[in-house]
């Protein structure tokens, strides 16, 4: 798979999650764990994604956070046909299930 993530905390969880190599892009602050993020392509920040770089990297999925990220970028990659996992958690409850989710979305358990 190939995928990207707009927010440093998913970044992490997808490194930690065994799919490191599969990420291709990442915003300017996803600076962990170092030195594996400076191999990945930055597509601007959080707030203020390349979509068009974003677009031509070809993800199959990506990572959004609606506290981090914008609404209308995320509606932008899916009206260019981006398949995007986008989350909220507010309680540990909910932050276990987003990891499960994500998990489950690039096929780890």
């Amino acid at each position: 798979m190939r995928l990207v993530s707009l927010c440093p905390s998913l970044t992490e969880l997808l490194h930690d999650l065994g799919v490191a190599d599969e990420v291709v892009g990442r915003t300017k602050f996803c600076v962990h764990p170092a030195p594996w993020v400076e191999g990945i392509e930055k597509v601007g920040g959080t707030k203020n994604p390349k979509l068009e770089r974003i677009i031509a990297l070809a993800p199959d999925l990506v990572f959004m956070n609606e506290e981090e990220n914008r609404a209308e970028d995320a509606r932008a990659l899916r009206e260019a046909g981006v398949a995007v996992h986008s989350s909220m958690p507010r309680t540990a409850g909910d932050t276990a299930e987003m990891v499960r989710s994500i998990a489950g979305a690039i096929g780890r358990r």
